[in-house]
């Protein structure tokens, strides 16, 4: 089968039709990170994000990191900022082995005043949020759902990257459960709330292996895209090894706007 297989449908429930064999990860080019002597027995990497304009002029960043468990338990801290709407987010969020989320916090502030501040849990068949936005006051939601939340969108960029994992676990035909994110703006400037994404409005496309050197260094990275269709709108997305790890993301918007993403600091022991 092609290898730029479309993968429609991650946002419901069900197999996705798509290739079984799984493509190798990619190492990178650049030298191998030791590992930390801090005694425990988890690894942590950590590294910075710019958000630019079509012109390349930085109008925000994201610094993150990442804990992973022995178990694969990992845990997502990222502290976003974009100077264009003086927007900023905190987001906490931990998926299991299997890429699924367990919880999260999401706080978001505009021009330095809150917009919202929600705790979300996901179980085995339930998702439920607990909060407080300006817009809606204190927030209480809760889902009874058919299977497990398979994909929660908090709006990081190193977020964005975890679909790779996604593509990855439906070449292997694991089945799509429901998917959720915490706000339908593409700043994720609203909410934070538990909203649940309508199947078909996000298109994932394999495109393969593609090397890029950014200021973090030259890596080996596998691109994929995700599409918006309903909104005619494109998101190119590289990500590079078993983390998953944020390299490059353009959106393109149809009044032919673009927004880059590049990976400017990188260090601990990712993979």
């Amino acid at each position: 089968m092609d290898r730029r297989t479309l993968l429609a449908g991650l946002s419901g429930t069900g197999v996705l039709g798509v290739s079984a064999a799984e493509a190798a990860i990619p190492k990178s080019h650049i030298a191998p990170p030791k590992q930390a002597k801090t005694g425990m027995r988890h690894r942590t990497y950590s590294g910075r994000v710019g958000y630019l304009d079509g012109k390349g002029g930085e109008m925000g960043r994201e610094f993150f990191t990442v804990t992973v468990q022995p178990s694969g338990e990992r845990t997502l801290r990222a502290l976003c900022e974009m100077d264009d709407f003086r927007l900023m987010r905190d987001v906490t969020l931990t998926i299991d082995a299997n890429w699924q989320p367990i919880d999260a916090y999401v706080r978001i502030t505009a021009e330095e005043q809150l917009v919202g501040a929600t705790w979300f849990k996901f179980g085995d068949t339930t998702a439920d949020a607990h909060g407080v936005t300006v817009k809606e006051g204190n927030v209480t939601q809760h889902y009874d759902l058919p299977s497990r939340v398979t994909s929660f969108g908090t709006h990081p960029l190193h977020n964005d990257s975890w679909k790779l994992a996604s593509i990855r676990q439906a070449k292997k035909g694991v089945a799509a459960g429901p998917s959720f994110s915490t706000s339908n703006m593409s700043n994720g400037g609203s909410g934070p709330l538990l909203l649940p994404s309508q199947p078909g409005r996000m298109v994932l496309v394999y495109v393969g292996p593609e090397r890029l050197k950014t200021d973090a260094g030259t890596f080996e990275t596998e691109y994929f895209r995700m599409d918006l269709p309903s909104m005619n709108e494109t998101m190119k997305c590289w990500a590079m090894g078993e983390d998953c790890v944020p390299v490059r993301q353009i959106h393109e918007w149809p009044d032919g706007r673009e927004k880059r993403f590049e990976l400017t600091d990188l260090e601990g022991d990712y993979r």
